[in-house]
């Protein structure tokens, strides 16, 4: 039987790895004070079997590891955009377990995604911006993203390529200015967005997402080589710097915008109106697009600053967001909704876990028939 000093210490390692206070592990255990965490984690208090549950949760660790009966696993590195250290280590375990969870489920329905993301070659230190744009250039071609990427690129990392995308409403209390994170590990690919921002800028983010996937285990060998414990690497933000000319470069590919300004400029200028009209038919914010033109040499990099300092161009601008702008999305993508519903159906999973998987207390949603797994065996005869 494991003894109350070894829950204490793994449940004490799990809230300091994480950056909880006892009085918000506490509260988010659900404990009146956190005085029992106190005694918990000192070892003069037994855990109940239904507090066990509730530290699990709280510290999105297995119940197994708080036992001592498994070891944690190494804590996995999560990049964030613009700066990876100093966060909240909870959004990091999150989405990391959520990740698991997906991958769980993908293994116990059967449906695994047809292709896996590949790992490039890629040295930080000897990068350049001609290879990072010649990269996204070939990554356009190999996810077949076609001429507006932005429309199809969400869609095909998730069914294709299996990366598993969330989305939390990250705010400057919390995350600091950060707008997204990505991570690979023994679940695949990860990526959370930030609930809160324009679909426009959720599009840019994941593109730069992408490029760190594909570059993850390069950057992680390099990041070893050259970063001191607890800090980044001297060339991370350059890195960043290359993430956003790959996000731009496979949003904006130069042959089809050329197209869409050629169609548009008229005796050497293009109206204010087009040039939103032209960010929103390609997914990105007005920003992206006018840099982009400047670094295409289709205008002036002082036009760009002159154009997004102008009250006229803002106007317009804010007016257009409002109309595609849209609803928030949802925390949990579609398929993993589908993959959840279709394990319980299939009786893979009982309603609490059913549940711990939809992160709502049971009773709280409608459960959805069960003992369908005959059903969904049922086969029929292709011709």
């Amino acid at each position: 039987m494991t003894d109350k000093q070894t829950i204490a210490e793994r449940i004490r390692a799990a809230r300091e790895a994480l950056g909880y206070t006892q009085q918000t592990l506490a509260e988010l255990a659900g404990f009146a004070n956190l005085q029992t965490i106190s005694d918990i984690e000192r070892g003069q208090r037994e855990v109940k079997a239904w507090e066990l549950v509730q530290l699990s949760r709280a510290l999105h660790t297995d119940i197994d590891v708080l036992l001592g009966l498994r070891t944690a696993t190494p804590p996995i590195r999560v990049l964030w955009r613009r700066g990876s250290l100093g966060k909240d280590g909870r959004r990091e375990a999150q989405l990391i377990e959520r990740a698991r969870r997906f991958a769980q489920l993908e293994q116990w329905c059967g449906e695994t995604s047809p292709s896996t993301l590949p790992n490039e070659e890629f040295e930080p230190t000897q990068a350049t911006y001609r290879s990072v744009e010649d990269l996204a250039d070939r990554y356009r071609r190999i996810l077949d993203l076609g001429n507006i990427p932005a429309a199809s690129l969400l869609t095909t990392l998730g069914e294709t390529y299996g990366v598993k995308i969330f989305y939390e409403p990250l705010t400057e209390e919390v995350d600091g200015d950060s707008s997204a994170a990505c991570v690979r590990g023994d679940f695949g690919a990860a990526v959370l967005l930030n609930a809160s921002e324009a679909p426009w800028r959720r599009n840019f983010s994941l593109a730069h997402e992408l490029f760190h996937l594909i570059t993850w285990d390069s950057v992680e060998e390099a990041w070893a080589r050259d970063a001191a414990v607890g800090e980044e690497p001297e060339w991370f933000e350059q890195l960043e710097k290359f993430a956003n000319a790959f996000a731009a470069n496979l949003l904006l590919p130069e042959e089809s915008l050329g197209k869409y300004m050629d169609a548009r400029a008229d005796k050497g200028s293009i109206r204010y109106v087009d040039l939103i009209n032209l960010a929103r038919k390609f997914g990105v914010s007005t920003q992206a697009l006018l840099y982009r033109l400047a670094k295409l040499r289709y205008i002036h990099q002082e036009t760009v600053d002159r154009v997004l300092e102008d009250p006229e161009f803002e106007t317009l601008d804010r007016h257009s967001r409002h109309i595609h702008w849209g609803d928030a999305p949802d925390t949990f993508p579609e398929r993993y909704l589908r993959l959840a519903q279709q394990a319980y159906e299939r009786e893979i999973i009982g309603p609490s876990k059913l549940a711990e998987f939809l992160e709502k207390p049971l009773g709280s949603f409608p459960l959805p028939d069960s003992g369908l797994a005959d059903a969904a065996e049922t086969t029929l005869t292709i011709a």
